[in-house]
């Protein structure tokens, strides 16, 4: 019964009836969001990602995940989109993603800009700017184009249609079966 909004201001919780305004260590907005079956709130922000959790005394507390990288530097990395995909949750950026996954947390540069990832059919979607519409392994990095049709605008997301055809939400060229 509670909703969860990501801004400037960093997590908003709305109860129906009033606002509670949980902010971001260091002040950062919150640019995406995710609410778990696991009473977890994870969020993305500026260089930094993790979840909230409720406390005993209802309070939500933040961990952070990106604290935790070894192996990587952030470099103007912004959290768009966040999913669960199998036993992980997947943070990603324009350049990169983050896979965090029996808890442990990984990094992954790409040579490849993405847009938005999208978790259709137990399979990871996204659209590179170099090789279009992709599939994508999270846990190898491995790209794959999806072959057919050359879509001219980026697509924002896989949605489902019937139980054959998925629906692409393209940027600015309509809608694709």
């Amino acid at each position: 019964g509670i909703l969860y909004f990501g801004n400037n201001l960093g997590l908003l919780q709305f109860d129906g009836s009033s606002w509670e305004i949980i902010r971001m260590p260091g002040g950062k907005m919150v640019r995406s969001l995710l609410v778990t079956d696991h009473d977890r709130i994870y969020v993305g922000s500026y260089e930094e990602f993790g979840y909230f959790e409720k406390q005993e005394d209802g309070r939500l507390h933040y961990t952070s995940l990106s604290a935790g990288l070894k192996d990587y530097q952030m470099q103007n990395d912004e959290i768009w989109t966040i999913l669960e995909y199998e036993d992980a949750v997947i943070f990603q950026s324009f350049t990169s993603y983050f896979t965090f996954c029996k808890n442990r947390v990984k990094g992954y540069r790409c040579p490849y800009t993405f847009l938005f990832f999208n978790n259709y059919g137990n399979q990871i979607y996204t659209h590179t700017d170099q090789l279009g519409f992709c599939r994508l392994n999270p846990f190898t990095g491995k790209v794959t184009p999806v072959s057919g049709h050359q879509l001219r605008n980026p697509v924002l997301a896989v949605l489902p249609y019937d139980a054959v055809h998925s629906l692409l939400v393209t940027k600015s060229d309509g809608l694709y079966l």
